[in-house]
């Protein structure tokens, strides 16, 4: 008789000690387990691939906050705060709803109480005491936000976000060798070199000119430049001080190298330069040698129109306007010189046109965020469309030049 045989004969007779000497067993078991395996796995692939998206509350109060009902929101999660057991996630979203809407000291009494929660697992701690030294950063405890920080484990003070958060907190307190020493891990772990030692050198200048050392302040805007020679704050604040000090030599220098990829700064240095030059006419002939060279434009252009302006010479102004109208249609500030100018040399009629022109312009310039489905154009962002109703379909058409 085979197997399956005397398994059918044992059953139909309900004989257990047929059953029990059945030779089956093994590869049943053996079948068991491999179920009860696949099983297993099967659900610690779904939870994995599944990713937790905490309480409901914290949805619900997601899903209001993205129609713009701050107030909605705030009230959920509230009233969920007022069970004994809420999740500490329902607080953390109290938390950072109170922060975004401008009510920072709350956000950090909610965090503070959740610090002093007992039983709180250490993920949701260090979340907390995360979230209260942002707050305390916000509202200028520098200090108290440091110490927090301290307080974190080694290997979470070491992740990037972290690091930028400490750097930034040693900052506003003062505390210059904890910054240096952050931000050089920071720069290790985000690759940009000198860029962070040289911020915090050009801070500690700042600081060194606001109690009036001014051989301190050299110091440390040199240690600026030395680490990151494109450190443009730095170079503006030591020809500053050179000319102050009439080191005009050094100063020129520091400010032509400063303007050689950083344009936008030129109507900053223009002012100062102009000091150091002393003479009109060098001055003149140094803004001529930037346009000629194609540098610092439109603002050398600009400063070259407003110099010929200065002498009466109108046409020239004319001339150099008119050709920075034609590069540069939709530049606020070209269009607003060369309105100007027609103010002072031109009849009404063109005054007018152009004032109509200008105006077009400056509010499309406000409006830059856009939706891709319908063309709708805002000055601020949004998430639904007001025109079409498209939802995330935002974007920002940056202005053209």
């Amino acid at each position: 008789m085979s197997g399956w045989d005397r398994w059918i004969v044992a059953m139909r007779g309900l004989d257990l000690a047929m059953l029990v000497e059945w030779p089956g067993w093994p590869w049943v078991g053996l079948g068991a387990a491999a179920l009860a395996v696949g099983l297993l796995a099967g659900i610690w692939l779904g939870r994995r691939g599944r990713p937790d998206l905490g309480p409901a509350e914290v949805l619900m109060a997601l899903e209001r906050v993205v129609r713009r009902d701050f107030e909605g929101a705030y009230r959920l999660l509230e009233d969920a705060t007022w069970s004994a057991d809420a999740p500490p996630e329902i607080y953390l979203a109290l938390a950072s709803l109170l922060r975004a809407t401008g009510q920072t000291e709350r956000s950090a009494q909610v965090h503070k109480a959740l610090t002093l929660r007992p039983g709180l697992d250490r993920i949701m701690a260090t979340r907390a005491v995360i979230g209260l030294a942002g707050d305390c950063l916000t509202l200028g405890r520098s200090a108290e936000a440091e110490a927090l920080l301290a307080s974190l484990p080694d290997n979470v003070r070491k992740q990037e976000a972290l690091l930028a958060l400490r750097r930034n907190a040693a900052i506003r307190a003062g505390d210059w060798k904890e910054a240096l020493a952050t931000g050089g891990l920071l720069s290790k772990q985000t690759g940009k070199g000198g860029e962070g030692a040289s911020e915090i050198y050009g801070r500690m200048a700042s600081s060194a000119l606001g109690r009036g050392d001014q051989a301190e302040a050299v110091r440390n805007f040199k240690r600026a430049l030395s680490a990151n020679r494109a450190n443009v704050y730095a170079s503006e604040g030591l020809a500053r001080i050179y000319v102050e000090q009439n080191k005009l030599y050094r100063a020129r220098l520091l400010m032509e190298r400063a303007l050689e990829g950083n344009g936008h700064i030129a109507p900053r240095l223009f002012p100062l330069m102009r000091a150091a030059l002393r003479s009109p006419s060098k001055y003149h002939q140094f803004i001529e040698k930037l346009v000629e060279r194609g540098r610092a434009s439109p603002w050398a252009e600009l400063e070259l129109a407003e110099l010929a302006y200065g002498a009466e010479d109108f046409d020239e102004a004319a001339a150099i306007l008119s050709d920075l109208v034609e590069r540069y249609p939709h530049a606020l500030d070209v269009r607003e010189a060369y309105l100007n100018l027609l103010v002072a040399v031109s009849d009404e009629r063109v005054i007018f046109a152009e004032v109509d022109r200008f105006v077009a312009l400056a509010k499309a310039s406000m409006a830059r965020f856009v939706c891709g489905s319908c063309a709708h154009a805002a000055p601020f962002t949004f998430v639904t469309c007001p025109r079409c109703g498209a939802h995330g379909t935002v974007h920002y058409a940056p202005l053209e030049r």
